[in-house]
């Protein structure tokens, strides 16, 4: 069983339900980290398969130069899928693994550094689920991330993947899922 997420405040909600891609440091989290909602007009099955396509993740943002599976393998809840991300921002560049474990019954897919392949970062975990928004039609979209980069990696890398980065991919999801 996985911690349930923290619901969007009614502040959040309010900028939700106006269509807005909320995101919201989490410096309570340790290591620290992020969390995002937004409302979605598509199927669950759409919005899945948009989380789950690295071309997606290379195409929502800048500082994404690649992104490739090197696992996917069905599991009894679901699929394990491991990405190779690879960031460049400002010639420096970051490159980790990451294992997701997905289970579309549950509507919940988490992820962890893989810790048998080589990562730049120290930490990255987090989850997505999805479930019924307020506005009619529509699911939510709940995101949570931890993120340590390391004494080597500047502050900035962590701020690109929980702040405006974040942003901009969880509105790209959003975005690519309602046009499907």
């Amino acid at each position: 069983a996985h911690a349930a997420l923290p619901a969007p405040t009614d502040a959040d909600w309010a900028r939700v339900e106006k269509g807005d891609v909320v995101t919201r440091a989490a410096p309570e989290l340790d290591p620290p980290g992020a969390y995002a909602w937004v409302e979605i007009e598509a199927s669950p099955e759409t919005i899945w398969a948009v989380l789950i396509d690295p071309a997606e993740a290379v195409k929502a943002s800048g500082s994404v130069s690649s992104c490739e599976t090197y696992l996917d393998e069905e599991t009894a809840t679901g699929r394990r899928i491991g990405l190779h991300y690879v960031l460049e921002v400002a010639f420096t560049e970051v490159s980790y693994h990451v294992l997701r474990d997905f289970r579309p019954s549950e509507a919940i897919m988490t992820w962890t550094l893989d810790p048998a392949k080589p990562n730049d970062l120290v930490h990255t975990s987090g989850t997505y689920t999805l479930q019924p928004g307020r506005t009619p039609g529509h699911l939510l979209l709940s995101y949570q991330s931890k993120v340590d980069s390391g004494r080597n990696i500047p502050q900035w890398v962590s701020n690109l993947l929980t702040g405006r980065a974040l942003k901009g991919y969880i509105g790209h999801v959003r975005t690519v899922s309602e046009a499907r």
